[in-house]
């Protein structure tokens, strides 16, 4: 579950972080699984923050909307 702290841009960023020192080649391959498994967190992080978003939005929207 993603910390209060931590804003969806601020996991977005930490992502492409991981992404682009996967793909510069420069990292070995303990590094690389690492920062795979690091990536794998953050997605589910994210996808965690996109439902407690959408279960806002459900419990706020009026009915019949």
């Amino acid at each position: 579950m993603p910390t209060p702290t931590r804003t969806y841009a601020a996991m977005m960023s930490e992502l492409r972080k991981i992404l682009d020192d996967m793909q510069s080649g420069m990292l070995d391959v303990d590094e690389t699984i690492a920062k795979y498994e690091q990536g794998q967190a953050l997605v589910g992080d994210l996808e965690a923050y996109l439902e407690e978003a959408k279960n806002t939005i459900t419990q706020r929207k009026p009915e019949g909307v």
